[in-house]
């Protein structure tokens, strides 16, 4: 009598403890919907600052959820051992079936977590595109900028235009041309 008392009481805590790991996994995966939050606004398109700072704290809870998940599923399987080796075979029974039950919420949110993962890389993606869309564009902005001031010496009178024009012009074509360069360089990164 004493031995099944001490039996059940075990299963119980081993139980009570596996339910906890579950748990923190589940709050885990409740955190990255919190981190999902600035995306499932109905906003098309958040600012660079707003969608960068948002990525990293999804890609931060995932990472907090990943391990939660890999805790529970490892304390599962070590539990599921000795449950075999360590009690009856009734009780066994039992908490097998239980730890069954909390394993596939496990994989429940291991699937879930897969999702949001995909969701936050195809986020950054998007993100990291529009970054690039924006250096490119700037940078044809600059290079535009260059050949308007450049056809000055495109002309086929130059010999009419003034030498103070045509200072004035290199002047500003040597500052458009450096403008240029850094933004062409600032788009290859």
């Amino acid at each position: 009598v004493l031995r099944k008392q001490r039996e059940g009481l075990s299963a119980q805590r081993m139980l009570s403890q596996a339910h906890d790991k579950i748990e923190k996994a589940e709050e885990a995966l409740t955190a990255t919907t919190d981190a999902e939050m600035p995306f499932l606004k109905g906003v098309e398109i958040l600012p660079q600052d707003e969608a960068f700072t948002a990525i990293r704290e999804c890609e931060t809870a995932a990472d907090k959820t990943e391990t939660a998940v890999d805790l529970a599923k490892t304390f599962l399987k070590a539990k599921l051992v000795d449950a075999k080796s360590h009690y009856s075979k009734a009780v066994a029974k039992q908490i097998m079936e239980e730890l069954s039950e909390l394993h596939s919420r496990v994989d429940t949110v291991q699937k879930k977590l897969r999702e949001f993962k995909k969701d936050t890389l195809q986020r950054k993606t998007s993100a990291q595109l529009s970054e690039v869309a924006q250096s490119v564009s700037e940078a044809e902005g600059q290079v535009q900028t260059l050949a308007d001031l450049g056809r000055v010496f495109s002309s086929e009178n130059l010999s009419d235009i003034s030498t103070d024009t045509l200072k004035a012009a290199c002047e500003q074509t040597l500052v458009a041309e450096k403008d240029a360069s850094e933004a062409c360089a600032e788009a290859r990164k």
